[in-house]
């Protein structure tokens, strides 16, 4: 039920903001930018939807820093804000992201937040995490097939134990505030234990 109405609540949002971006474009050259951002907003709902509910496999093969191997099921004991990015998306985008992420994390534990990265050769990730000052749990996994990987950009969920994913965010590469927003919401849900109750 719960899922319908979001389902519901996000095509209604899609509408509203279409019909004001159709307007905005027929609106002088100043009203335009409000045009950009209400696209902004229209392609984070329209990610979202694509990718909530998604069900990531328990059998999924993660590799630490050391070269170990993990499953998936065998990390994930409860929600997890998980930061998803490969060292072939924009460099800026992940050095920004991470800014960001260390910035407005110290509200929660460290490990409630996991960083799924693509790196083709383990020793450029820990001169990363090292050079960065990178405290989260971090893992190395090539794919999670689902749609956000085709945007071959840097991108957020959140994964419970049941291993769905919620709350997906592509953060936009203009729009600092969006993901300071995001990031803001996710925590308040942690501390108030939201995704304990799904």
């Amino acid at each position: 039920m719960k899922g319908n109405l979001t389902f519901l609540l996000g095509i209604i949002f899609v509408s509203i903001v279409l019909f004001v971006s159709i307007i905005l474009k027929h609106k002088e050259p100043a009203v335009h930018k409000m045009s950009n951002k209400a696209e902004d907003y229209l392609f984070v709902i329209s990610n979202n939807l694509q990718n909530d509910n998604q069900i990531l496999s328990n059998k999924l093969v993660l590799i630490e820093n050391d070269g170990s191997f993990q499953v998936l099921d065998s990390i994930i004991n409860e929600a997890k804000l998980i930061f998803r990015y490969s060292n072939l998306h924009c460099h800026s985008c992940i050095d920004k992201q991470m800014d960001l992420l260390s910035k407005y994390s110290d509200s929660i534990d460290n490990d409630r937040i996991i960083l799924f990265t693509y790196y083709q050769n383990l020793r450029d990730l820990f001169l990363f995490k090292r050079l960065n000052h990178i405290r989260f749990k971090t893992y190395n996994v090539k794919s999670l097939d689902i749609p956000c990987e085709e945007l071959q950009s840097p991108y957020f969920f959140v994964l419970d134990k049941n291993l769905k994913i919620n709350d997906s965010f592509l953060p936009s590469k203009k729009d600092t505030i969006l993901t300071i927003n995001y990031l803001s919401t996710i925590f308040s849900k942690f501390k108030g234990h939201c995704y304990e109750i799904q």
